[in-house]
């Protein structure tokens, strides 16, 4: 498994550059793995080694932030909407992902001041994307 991070604001409507570029490098990685190497290390812990799973596995947690001390309104339907379109933009597709739509009480907004600025954060959903590749 090769497991990757970005954070995505429904606001800009898009699956950021650097998100593509973190998925790809995922793709990349977990191709690169030696199956000779896997089968070897899982036949030596005494583990099945007839199938062995490559998993790039891109985590992306939905978010936004504002100066005030309140809940930012983000309807489900509308995270729905961007989830889709972020599974139509990545290269490879995946082809398994998952989407959590959180309760209102659990995403904030959770306060993230600092010296300089006021700022309040909020969490409406968390999603997760693969491409399971299961080698024989």
């Amino acid at each position: 498994m090769e497991a990757k991070h970005v954070w995505v604001n429904p606001s800009t409507r898009k699956l950021t550059g650097y998100a593509k570029t973190r998925w790809r490098e995922a793709n990349r990685q977990t191709d690169r793995i030696p199956m000779s190497d896997v089968r070897h290390d899982l036949t030596y812990t005494g583990l099945d080694a007839s199938k062995v799973f490559r998993v790039p596995l891109l985590m992306v947690p939905f978010w936004s932030s504002t100066s005030k001390n309140e809940r930012a309104e983000c309807e489900s339907n509308y995270i729905i909407r961007l989830y889709r379109f972020l599974v139509e933009s990545l290269d490879p597709p995946a082809n398994w992902s998952a989407l959590w739509l959180l309760k209102p009480e659990l995403q904030g907004p959770y306060d993230e001041s600092n010296e300089i600025r006021q700022e309040f954060d909020t969490y409406p959903a968390v999603s997760s994307f693969s491409f399971v590749h299961v080698k024989s």
